[in-house]
């Protein structure tokens, strides 16, 4: 009984450890990476729109990067756009930086900063994954910034308000809390 005293112990002492991390480092946001048939189908769709784009070269910013899998396979993927990740926890810029580097990958940067800091109005598409209750704050930044054509791809959470998606994309993946993707066009 004592052994598992202990473990429940220092197991809370974890998940406290790692909240206050979340709150203080996230702004309260967590990294939760975007799942793979998620991420297959928003690059398949920027993928199509980058070829039909006379912009040299398409611009794609994801907004709160973490780690920069996403990032990185989207540059990968689709070798005439920029793509910028944005975060604003050090670790995980840093950790983007390093794999950055180790795969040599050319085309994908990374900003340690807010995304409500950054100006988007040179931006052909952008992709997110946040809670809802971002999304009001979200919405007036893309009203001011992002131009006609630009791209949204919005994971599991719609925008809201006056936005109305131009595709609902159901996505079979394994993860219980991604399914939906809203596809908006400016």
């Amino acid at each position: 009984m004592d052994l598992i005293n202990e473990i429940l112990h220092w197991l809370c002492l974890y998940v406290l450890l790692w909240y206050a991390y979340i709150l203080l480092v996230n702004k309260g946001t967590p990294n939760i990476t975007t799942a793979p048939a998620i991420r297959k189908k928003i690059i398949e769709i920027l993928s199509a729109e980058a070829e039909k784009s006379a912009n040299a070269p398409y611009e794609i910013v994801d907004m709160g990067s973490g780690n920069g899998g996403f990032v990185r396979q989207m540059a990968e993927s689709i070798p005439n756009a920029k793509v910028t990740g944005l975060e604003i926890d050090a670790i995980a810029h840093w950790k983007a930086l390093f794999w950055r580097a180790v795969k040599k990958i050319k085309n994908a940067d990374f900003l340690q900063q807010s995304f409500y800091d950054y100006d988007l109005s040179d931006t052909n598409a952008v992709t997110i994954f946040h809670l809802g209750s971002s999304m009001p704050e979200l919405r007036e930044k893309f009203s001011k910034e992002l131009k006609p054509g630009a791209v949204i791809a919005a994971n599991r959470f719609p925008l809201g308000g006056d936005y109305e998606p131009s595709e609902v994309i159901d996505v079979s993946t394994l993860a219980p809390n991604q399914k939906e993707l809203y596809i908006y066009r400016i």
